[in-house]
């Protein structure tokens, strides 16, 4: 049986905070900000935080279009 739309807003939910959390964590432990330690970023951090931005933006703009 399929799960009524709360509990599956409910899932979704903690899913996304999960996420967020742990995005929080490997940005403070990873990704300093400029200017506060990184000499040099590699490709893969600027790449990183390049396609997070647009999958970010691309959500909220999503969002407030609605």
């Amino acid at each position: 049986m399929k799960p009524d739309i709360y509990e599956q807003y409910r899932e979704a939910y903690y899913l996304v905070r999960g996420y967020l959390d742990a995005l929080a964590e490997l940005m403070n432990e990873d990704y300093p900000e400029p200017g506060q330690g990184v000499l040099r970023p590699t490709k893969f951090q600027v790449d990183m935080l390049t396609g997070l931005a647009a999958a970010l933006a691309a959500l909220i703009e999503g969002h407030e279009r609605r």
